[in-house]
């Protein structure tokens, strides 16, 4: 921890409830910076640049559970927000499974925080989001306009201190570049979105990221309706971690303990073909959101959920790790300082394997690839697992992009999905991460799905 004077205000606040004999006590420390700008039309449209100091707490007497939190980390403010919790345990029932730990033996080694990002001058983090409009704008006067260009980059510092010996402060930041254009032929329209994030700036390249989405717009244009059936499709892993991202709360232990999980009563069994490995993994190198430990202090680690198809593992804080007599997978998660503590994925990802996109059209034949999907809190049901999805992408044959396709559904079952996945790629992507999340997936190939297009027959 960098600042003295809450060091020295946490502790005192740890001091207080021991004398007060207020019960366990876990105080949850996060600083964050934020930088957010956008450019249109070579302009400055919007700049945002934030500081903000939160301070979760959680008390835990007689197994009675209570949370406060406070923005003020003055001494006053800590000691009052340490009552205010104790005060709300004392209402709450009694549950066998609230507990406090102390720290783990050790904790895993965590690389700096990146000081380039830091020191960067703003002018040059704004330059680079007009680079972004000028080359997309210079690329095809197809391209009409770019109302998303931009660049942004935050950091976190995470200090968690108990009255029970924990005490580990990590940090961590990124940043990323993003732009969304539209491309115009005849009365058609489309709007491609790409973004790139990075723990190091010499990753992020505005003009090839600007050539990439007028490509994708450009190749959009034109589109016809899919052909109605059942046929080979091909998810790239764009529209690969949007459906698993959908699903991804069916691996929370807490969700199968409430029975809102189609996993429920599947621990050991297939739920996918043998080619479908799927983890979590905080510790993964240049991870998203690689940490060390999670928000209750537990140390993090790689957790294999589905391994050659297999269910092997469900994530779990210690709360849900307790009901189920297992160890804690090192997921518990905080939303933000007023939240509880919950249950959520890491870097969370379909383990790729070999070869391209190309690879698996040609090993279908013919069907469609799928490259965006809409609709995806409404289109799926994570009790059930079905989803009908709005979706584009490209109908392709003799292994072969044929034409684009627009204005169709896919429709399927996840964990029926998960035994028709023929083959993965090894084009593995992670999404921007929110929060302590962040999806990744390669392409993959699914031998059946329903698409519904038109009702004419596929295109000779």
């Amino acid at each position: 921890m960098r600042d003295k004077k809450i060091e020295e205000a946490l502790q005192e606040g740890l001091e207080h409830a021991r004398a007060k004999g207020l019960g366990d006590v876990e105080l949850y420390l996060s600083c964050s910076r934020v930088l957010s700008v956008k450019v249109h039309k070579d302009t400055l449209d919007d700049f945002q640049s934030s500081r903000s100091s939160g301070l979760g707490v959680r008390v835990i007497k007689d197994n009675r559970c209570g949370y406060s939190y406070t923005e003020d980390l003055a001494r006053g403010s800590v000691v009052s927000a340490i009552d205010k919790a104790s005060q709300i345990a004392a209402l709450n029932p009694p549950d066998e499974h609230n507990f406090l730990s102390g720290p783990d033996e050790s904790y895993p080694r965590f690389k700096e925080i990146s000081r380039e990002i830091e020191e960067e001058p703003v002018s040059r983090k704004i330059e680079m989001a007009r680079e972004l409009e000028r080359t997309a704008m210079d690329f095809d006067e197809r391209i009409i306009n770019v109302p998303d260009a931009g660049y942004g980059d935050g950091w976190q510092e995470v200090t968690i201190i108990s009255s029970l010996g924990m005490h580990h402060t990590y940090a961590r930041n990124r940043a990323g570049i993003f732009v969304g254009l539209m491309a115009k032929e005849g009365d058609e329209i489309k709007y491609p979105y790409k973004y790139k994030y990075s723990h190091r700036l010499d990753d992020l390249n505005p003009a090839a990221l600007a050539r990439d989405t007028a490509r994708e717009g450009l190749a959009w244009l034109g589109a016809k309706q899919a052909a109605s059936g059942s046929m080979p499709v091909v998810f790239n892993n764009e529209a690969g971690r949007l459906l698993l991202g959908a699903f991804s709360g069916v691996f929370s232990a807490r969700n199968v303990q409430k029975g809102i999980s189609l996993l429920r009563g599947k621990s050991g069994q297939g739920v996918g073909s043998k080619v479908v490995d799927i983890c979590d993994n905080a510790l993964l190198p240049e991870g998203p959101v690689s940490r060390p430990l999670d928000d209750e202090g537990t140390a993090s680690r790689e957790v294999h959920l589905v391994e050659g198809g297999a269910l092997k593992n469900l994530l779990h804080n210690r709360y849900t790790a307790s009901i189920d007599g297992v160890r804690s997978t090192g997921n518990a998660s905080r939303g933000s300082v007023s939240a509880t503590l919950g249950l959520a994925p890491s870097n969370f990802y379909l383990v790729p394997r070999q070869g391209t996109v190309e690879d698996l059209m040609r090993e279908a034949g013919e069907g469609i690839q799928v490259v965006d999907l809409q609709g995806l809190h409404s289109g799926t049901n994570a009790i059930s697992g079905d989803f009908s999805l709005g979706a584009q992408g490209y109908y392709f044959k003799g292994g072969k992009i044929s034409h684009p396709v627009h204005n169709f559904t896919v429709a399927g079952n996840f964990l029926q999905m998960l035994s028709d996945v023929a083959d993965v790629a090894a084009d593995l992507e992670f999404s921007y991460p929110r929060g302590n999340v962040s999806i990744g997936s390669p392409s993959f190939l699914v031998s059946e799905l329903a698409i519904s297009g038109e009702s004419a027959a596929k295109d000779e």
